[in-house]
């Protein structure tokens, strides 16, 4: 950059447009500023050396080929064994970053061993299963190995010894927290102004209070989340129903993109007091009764028996709560380069993923078809 000075005029020149072209496109007045009112001379000043100084940075900026080791294949465990489902985890194996191998579906592991400890004795061993069983964890992911008997206990302390050939083996442990009983629920109903783009949708809301006494002996952590299992002529479904909240206790929330399915809290604010949440969800997320029947078949409508709203009171272990944590804050940076990485938070032992547990307390409400 030249700048030269005449008796009345200032003047900036570049010389000539450079690799910098496309950021000077936007300051075009940059390549001759002609200065004849001094008063605007420290503002055009300030320009000039700003667009100098982001010349500079720029320049100091290079792309460079790092090369990551390969360290080999570790065993992949996610798994939430609660007090309500038999012992159940997701197992996968990793990849190499940069691999041709490395797409959906490929990370299966299905020739591994998986066997549960309590108090160093083995006392169950689960297998692979090919069909979709619903759990707690299917936010994340569906379970393909599964107990056939077992049902972890409050209060008790599980290992989970992962083996499979060509891998080392993967551990982790974990301590069941103990039932926190959901006490109260209290429901109302709301109506909102119907939408009139969707007039066959629901205006109503459904205002939702848990209950509940924390114990004062101990940090608890926990996760509310709704969800439903609707019968029909054909088939069931069970789905996960969305929550709205702003409760000031709420510290994390379980959600696919702005969908929230889980509030998730510490007894941070009241330890050892009786606490009560209040959320709101959507009767269109229960379905029928409070929408039309639309499903059909040969003319006819198929039958709808009932739908039940299962709410459900977590008592998550501190791994859990953590892992959570630092989940969202990897989603909130990802793809943003001026932010720290984020390593989401692991326990298992030569290996990859999270190994936790929670004891659940429930209640439900019940619809049948209208009249």
């Amino acid at each position: 950059m030249l700048l030269s000075n005449t008796k009345s005029n200032l003047y900036a020149k570049v010389k000539e447009p450079n690799a910098f072209a496309l950021f000077l496109v936007n300051c075009p007045d940059i390549y001759e500023t002609k200065i004849t009112d001094q008063s605007t001379l420290k503002g055009q000043m300030k320009k000039i050396a700003f667009c100098c100084f982001s010349l500079f940075f720029l320049s100091a900026c290079q792309r460079d080929k790092i090369d990551i080791q390969d360290t080999g294949r570790k065993i992949v465990i996610n798994g939430l064994i609660t007090s309500d489902s038999l012992l159940n985890v997701r197992l996968s194996k990793s990849f190499y970053y940069n691999s041709n191998q490395a797409y959906v579906g490929s990370d299966s592991l299905n020739n591994a061993r998986v066997f549960f400890y309590s108090n160093n004795t083995c006392i169950d061993s689960l297998h692979l299963v090919s069909d979709y069983r619903p759990t707690d964890m299917d936010f994340f992911y569906h379970s393909n190995y599964w107990s056939d008997r077992t049902l972890p206990l409050p209060g008790k302390e599980y290992k989970i010894v992962v083996k499979a050939p060509g891998y080392p083996d993967a551990t982790a442990s974990i301590t069941v927290p103990n039932l926190v009983k959901l006490e109260k629920l209290d429901t109302s109903r709301i109506l909102v102004a119907p939408d009139p783009n969707f007039p066959d949708l629901s205006n109503i809301r459904f205002k939702c209070q848990i209950s509940f006494s924390d114990p004062s002996y101990e940090t608890n952590y926990y996760l509310i989340s709704v969800s439903k299992i609707s019968w029909r002529e054909w088939w069931t479904e069970k789905l996960d129903i969305r929550i709205t909240s702003q409760d000031p206790l709420i510290e994390e929330k379980l959600a696919r993109f702005n969908d929230v399915y889980g509030i998730v809290f510490s007894d941070k604010v009241f330890n050892g007091e009786k606490c009560s949440l209040q959320f709101i969800i959507d009767a269109n997320e229960i379905g029928m009764p409070f929408v039309e029947n639309t499903w059909q078949s040969g003319g006819k409508p198929i039958a709808f028996y009932k739908t039940v709203v299962y709410f459900k009171l977590y008592s998550i272990s501190e791994e859990y709560f953590w892992y959570i944590k630092t989940l969202n804050l990897y989603n909130k940076n990802f793809g943003n380069p001026l932010t720290e990485p984020v390593m989401i938070y692991s326990n298992i032992k030569d290996g990859y993923g999270i190994f936790t547990a929670a004891a659940v307390s429930s209640d439900s409400l019940v619809f049948l078809p209208s009249k």
